[in-house]
C-alpha cells in the first residue's frame, strides 16, 4: 500500500474548524445571482447546500495541501495497484470527523466487513439534497481522477505550483449527479465521464455545480459541456469564463 499518507500523522495539531451546513445571509443572497436558472426557494436553498458542501470540502483539501504539501491522492493502492481507499476516506480528519476517520481500517479494503459498516454512516459534507435515493451511503462528490488533472493517478500527489492553468480555472470537486457512488469507494470520474456529461445524467434543472481549486463555486450547464473538460486540467492553458 501507498506511503504517501501516513495514517498516524494525518491529524494535525491545529486547524480551524470546519463546519458543513452552515450558510450566510451574503451567500444566499449570491446565489439567486449564481443560479438564475433556479426559479423555486426550494431549488436555491438546496442549491446553497450542495455549494456550500463543496466548499468546505475544498477547504478540508487545502487544509490537507498545508499538512502533507500535495493534495491527497484519489485513491490509495495496495502493491498491485488495485485502488483501496478513497480521498474521501483521507481528508476526514479536516472536516471535523476524526471519530469516524478513526473507525476505518486502512487494514482492509473499502468493502471490507468493518469499513462496509461506515457506508450508513455518511459525512454532512458528502450528502447531497438534490440526489434522490434511498441509500444512505451514496455520494455525488467526485474528483475527476484521470491525467491532466488534480487528481492525476499518473502524475502522483498534485503541488499547487503544478497547476499552471491558475486555481480559478481548474476543477477541484464536482457533484456528479449521474453516477453517485459509495462515499468511501475509491471511485470517481476520468474522461470519460468529462465527455459524456455524466455529471448532468439525472441532474434537476440540468446544472451541476463545481468547486475551483481557489474555491469559488460554479455552475455547469448542458451547454457548458465543451468547458468541462477544459476546466478539469491542471495545465492545458485554457481559461474559464465565470458563470
Amino acid at each position: 500500500m501507498s506511503s504517501y499518507h501516513d495514517t498516524e500523522n494525518a491529524r494535525p495539531s491545529r486547524w480551524p474548524l470546519i463546519t458543513c451546513g452552515i450558510t450566510s445571509l451574503a451567500f444566499g443572497l449570491f446565489s439567486y445571482v449564481l443560479y438564475p436558472a433556479v426559479s423555486t426557494p426550494r431549488d436555491v436553498s438546496r442549491f446553497i447546500n450542495v455549494s456550500n458542501e463543496l466548499k468546505q470540502i475544498a477547504l478540508a483539501l487545502h487544509y490537507y495541501h498545508d499538512t502533507f504539501g500535495a493534495f491527497p491522492p484519489a485513491y490509495l493502492a495496495d502493491e498491485n495497484g488495485k485502488p483501496m481507499h478513497s480521498w474521501r476516506v483521507l481528508i476526514l480528519p479536516f472536516l471535523e470527523e476524526h471519530a469516524l476517520y478513526d473507525r476505518y481500517d486502512f487494514s482492509q479494503p473499502w468493502d471490507g466487513p468493518e469499513n462496509l459498516e461506515l457506508l450508513p454512516e455518511l459525512p454532512e459534507c458528502y450528502e447531497d439534497p438534490r440526489l434522490e435515493t434511498d441509500d444512505p451511503g451514496l455520494t455525488t462528490c467526485q474528483v475527476i481522477a484521470a491525467p491532466g488533472a488534480v487528481f492525476d493517478p499518473e502524475f502522483g500527489p498534485v503541488k499547487f505550483p503544478d497547476i499552471t492553468d491558475g486555481t480559478p480555472n481548474t476543477i477541484l470537486v464536482i457533484e456528479n449527479l449521474g453516477r453517485p457512488v459509495p462515499w468511501t469507494k475509491p471511485v470517481d470520474m476520468n474522461w470519460d465521464d468529462v465527455a459524456a456529461g455524466v455529471p448532468l445524467y439525472n441532474a434537476p434543472r440540468d446544472i451541476v455545480v463545481v468547486v475551483m481549486v481557489d474555491g469559488s463555486v460554479r455552475r455547469i450547464q448542458k451547454e457548458d459541456l465543451s468547458l468541462l473538460k477544459s476546466a478539469a486540467t491542471r495545465g492545458g492553458g485554457e481559461v474559464v469564463p465565470s458563470r
